[in-house]
């Protein structure tokens, strides 16, 4: 099990289907969560993810207080 190095929240490291990047999601699915996991893969949540029951998650980057020092810099 993973947690956050900054704030120490229990967290789940998952690839971006859109970047191929390994992100860090909450690992407490979330109601007002954006994304849902697919075959290992972090995707947009669709209306399709919501027939089939699958649970929202959030990105841990839009919950850790500690964010924005995680961040690649451009």
């Amino acid at each position: 099990m993973a947690s956050c190095k900054s704030c120490d929240a229990p967290i789940e490291w998952c690839e971006s289907a859109t970047t191929g990047k390994a992100i860090p999601l909450d690992r407490e699915p979330a109601l007002a969560g954006n994304l849902v996991i697919v075959h290992g893969k972090a995707l947009s949540y669709t209306d399709e993810d919501a027939r089939l029951g699958r649970a929202r998650r959030t990105s841990h980057f839009a919950t850790c207080p500690d964010a924005q020092r995680w961040r690649a810099r451009r």
